[in-house]
């Protein structure tokens, strides 16, 4: 649901209303009554666009908006060109992930996946110490080729992950 304003209703100089506080944390006054705002956080889908030309996770200009997808976001990952293996190298926590492409988890990097559906139908392949987890009531499913050799993996509060294609 979105609610809209008229612009004379969220300007701040209009002599009817003001807004005060920090944040998202703020009250709204408007002919005298006061308003909470309510905390909210915004769902959104980061897609990968390749933009920065490496193959690394970490590298903002690779997503769309140039900013790396944060821990509330569902990744969409297309298919491209070729035999594609993106690195995740350090600890990335996203809502969910659909790829299309393969991913490749070093030893000093993990995945998370929040909740929802995420499936990579490209190759997994975590290296040794590498960790990849799912939480509470998140279905990751990988089935594509999956090397798991000597990495963890982590399902907590109901979570589900399979590996059909698993090969060591």
């Amino acid at each position: 649901m979105e609610l809209r304003f008229p612009k004379r209703f969220l300007n701040p100089r209009h002599r009817s209303h003001r807004a005060r506080g920090k944040g998202s944390r703020r009250l709204f006054s408007h002919l005298g009554h006061e308003f909470r705002l309510e905390d909210r956080r915004l769902l959104s889908t980061v897609g990968w666009d390749g933009g920065a030309g490496t193959l690394n996770w970490q590298d903002a200009a690779n997503w769309s908006a140039d900013v790396l997808p944060a821990p509330t976001d569902d990744v969409v990952i297309p298919d491209l060109l070729g035999e594609i293996r993106i690195l995740i190298t350090q600890s990335t926590v996203v809502r969910s992930i659909n790829s299309a492409e393969g991913l490749g988890i070093t030893s000093s990097g993990s995945l998370t996946v929040t909740s929802s559906s995420s499936q990579v139908t490209g190759e997994l392949a975590l290296s040794s110490g590498a960790s990849i987890s799912a939480s509470t009531g998140a279905v990751f499913t990988a089935s594509g080729a999956a090397n798991l050799d000597g990495a963890s993996v982590y399902a907590t509060g109901g979570a589900v992950l399979t590996f059909p294609g698993v090969t060591s």
